[in-house]
Order: structure tokens, then C-alpha cells, then sequence
């Protein structure tokens, strides 16, 4: 096989053949294997993962099989499921987002380490574990004009919020992305479906470089895990057609947004080297 030759800093900017990457899927049509769960509110039904019920005061937490077949996650990967947040409590049309809440995260994290709780940013079981990497989609804690928002936390730290631009739990489906490199950073994009599972518009593209998220330690004993939390106001959050693939093999969208990453990663090698 061809080797793509780089500099090590801008690693992420070559091209990785789609051969070296490893992939597993999950419909949910059918428990998988070695599903666990903290709690019993998570379930899989109905073709999904149902990481919340539709009922108040809620924290669950769904942790996906141990994947071996898939290569070291540490190295990077690439995540992208389908979330629809729907039902609904009761009818606050003027504050909708008062009625369901209050999210979800996608963690690659331990477990064991616990869910964070976080009162000043509004954050506990939807926040994610306290260790690893955890995505959250936020329809409580939104961006002020009702929107929901994406929070990314490393090792229980919060490193960065960003407003989706619309509020998530209006009982659209929605495609998540999440690229993860340890040279290029994060990249997270939220884009919403018709009724024909086809993009409406991408969604905004957040990014955060490996500075910015304070260089997690994470280990490849660490699983894939959703986690979810409703309060005063619930909903059911569902997740399908989710895949993981390891290395990272952005689209191109988000790998010119992660290669840029890697080249401001790549001036700053340098500028430390003089």
C-alpha cells in the first residue's frame, strides 16, 4: 500500500485510506450484545435507543458494547447518529423549550467515573461522566433566544458552548456528527432532516483545537455511552442508525475544518521551537 507521507503535526490533514478503518454500526431494531445500563429508564424499543422515557426526573445512562474490532478509539474516531426529542409534558407553546428537556450527551469516557454535576452550568447527568469526552445537545440551558446548544466537556470540564440555532426538541429527526482527532481537535455538527431523512441545510459546524480541549487523557478501556436527564420538563430522546468508525475519515466539511485545526496546531509547534 501507497504511504501518505506529512509532518506529524499536521497528521490529520493527510488523507487516511479508507482501508485502514474500522466500522460498526448499530439500528437498534434488536438489543445488541453487551448493552449496559446504570438505572433502568434506558431501554431499547421501537426500532431505537430510547435514552430518556417521557417521564420527569430522570438520569440514564445506555453504555454500547465493548468494540474490539473497532481501531483504537484514542486514535481518533468519527460518530454520527440520528436524535429525534419529542412527546411532550404539557403545552407551553411560548416557552416551549420549558416543556421538554432537558438532554443528552455522547460520551467516550469511564463509566465508572460518574456522572458530572455541574448546578452553575445547568448540567448533570446530560452532561456526561466525568472523565473522557462527552457531547452534549442542551434544550434546557439554551442560548437565550431559545435555541438549544452544544456543550463539549474533556474529564468533566466544560471547554466549550455553542448554539445549534434552533431549539432540537421540536420532534424533528436530526443527524449528529462528531469528529475527534488528538492532532486536529473536535469538529460537532447538528443538521436537520425532512421527512425523508435528507439534509434540510448543514447545520453550524462547531470546532474546538487539542488546546482548547485541554488534551484529554483518554484510554482505550474507555466505552461509547449515551447519558440523558430529564427534570421539570421531559421528553424522549431517541437515537438510531448510529455508526463509529475508527480512525477519523471526516467529510470534507469537517476535515477542512479539522485540517485548519491542525495547521494552527502546526504554527504553534514551530513558534515553540525557535
Amino acid at each position: 500500500m501507497r504511504t501518505l507521507r506529512c509532518l506529524s503535526p499536521l497528521a490529520l490533514a493527510c488523507l487516511i485510506p479508507a482501508a485502514l478503518a474500522s466500522i460498526v454500526s448499530f439500528d437498534f431494531d434488536a438489543e445488541p450484545d453487551g448493552m449496559d445500563y446504570q438505572g433502568t429508564a434506558a431501554a431499547v424499543t421501537d426500532g431505537v435507543l430510547r435514552v430518556t422515557p417521557l417521564e420527569p426526573g430522570q438520569e440514564t445512562v445506555a453504555i454500547l458494547p465493548e468494540l474490539p474490532e473497532l481501531a483504537p478509539a484514542t486514535d481518533g474516531f468519527t460518530a454520527t447518529f440520528m436524535l429525534r426529542v419529542w412527546g411532550t409534558d404539557d403545552d407551553r407553546d411560548d416557552q416551549p423549550w420549558l416543556g421538554r428537556a432537558d438532554g443528552l450527551a455522547f460520551n467516550f469516557s469511564d463509566p465508572d467515573s460518574g456522572l458530572i454535576s455541574d448546578p452553575d452550568n445547568n448540567d448533570f447527568a446530560e452532561g456526561g461522566f466525568a472523565t473522557g469526552l462527552s457531547v452534549t445537545i442542551d434544550e434546557w440551558d439554551t442560548d437565550g433566544d431559545g435555541h438549544s446548544v452544544v456543550k463539549v466537556r474533556t474529564d468533566g470540564t466544560l471547554r466549550g458552548v455553542f448554539s445549534v440555532g434552533e431549539y432540537t426538541a421540536d420532534e424533528e429527526s436530526r443527524r449528529v456528527t462528531v469528529n475527534y482527532s488528538p492532532l486536529g481537535g473536535l469538529s460537532v455538527e447538528v443538521t436537520r432532516l425532512d421527512d425523508d431523512f435528507e439534509p434540510v441545510t448543514p447545520g453550524p459546524l462547531f470546532t474546538l483545537t487539542p488546546d482548547e480541549l485541554g488534551g484529554p487523557a483518554l484510554d482505550n478501556a474507555y466505552r461509547f455511552a449515551f447519558t440523558g436527564r430529564t427534570g421539570g420538563g421531559w421528553a424522549y430522546h431517541d437515537v438510531d442508525d448510529l455508526t463509529i468508525q475508527s480512525p477519523v475519515i471526516p467529510e470534507p466539511r469537517h476535515y477542512a475544518a479539522l485540517a485548519g485545526a491542525a495547521l494552527l496546531g502546526f504554527a504553534a509547534w514551530r513558534r515553540a521551537r525557535r
